[in-house]
């Protein structure tokens, strides 16, 4: 099997539904409301299994319910959650998601104790790197663990699969060279002179 390791986010999503998306200052009546575990980090983790790869998620949550509940559904999917830490005094990370008729979404994320993914972290782990075949990554953790974790990667000479999302316009030059850059059109907008229906490839291309 391949193995994978993702350094990322665990959160728990709370998402409403609604007719459509509210504006600045108004309240709407919502629909249906669910609780369910997500996190980029943990998607990812979590796709990566069904797949079929051996992954291994480095991050952290809470030590509370929502954290219990996600390390839980994290394990019956089949990751590896031995280098997930329990953060004491911290909560787990939460998504607060509204999502419209139409699909299209708005969220907002209190990152709780995915600040606790820090370098200092990945150096008790960089075992991992060498184990690993590939390494995926978002921007949910601190930016500076994530540039850490693209020199331990090169280091080890394992490829990197970064997702630029929650992206910004300064995001570090290193985090736009690793190996596979996955964006969304706003992303490829914060990150170049991208705009939608021009060729991403030349935005990408002039981002250096």
């Amino acid at each position: 099997m391949p193995r994978v390791l993702v350094i990322g986010s665990i959160n728990m999503d709370l998402v409403m539904r609604a007719e459509r998306l509210p504006y600045a200052g108004e309240t709407l009546l919502g629909g249906e409301f669910t609780v369910a575990p997500g996190g980029k980090g943990a998607n990812q983790a979590a796709a990566a299994a069904r797949l079929g790869c051996e992954v291994r998620l480095v991050g952290a949550v809470g030590d509370d319910d929502y954290g219990r509940a996600a390390l839980a559904n994290l394990a019956r999917q089949g990751v590896d959650v031995s280098r997930v830490a329990q953060a004491e005094g911290i909560l787990t990370g939460v998504a607060m998601i509204v999502v419209d008729r139409q699909g299209e979404n708005t969220i907002i994320v209190a990152p709780g104790a995915n600040h606790a993914v820090t370098p200092a972290v990945l150096e008790v782990d960089r075992a991992l790197f060498d184990w690993a075949e590939i390494v995926v990554m978002q921007c949910e953790i601190p930016l500076e663990t994530v540039v850490a974790a693209v020199d331990m990667a090169r280091d080890a000479e394992v490829p990197v699969i970064l997702n630029a999302a929650p992206a910004t316009s300064d995001l570090p030059r290193s985090l736009l060279q690793v190996d596979y850059l996955v964006v969304n059109e706003e992303e490829a907008a914060s990150l170049t002179d991208y705009l939608p229906g021009d060729d991403i490839r030349q935005a990408y291309a002039a981002a250096g």
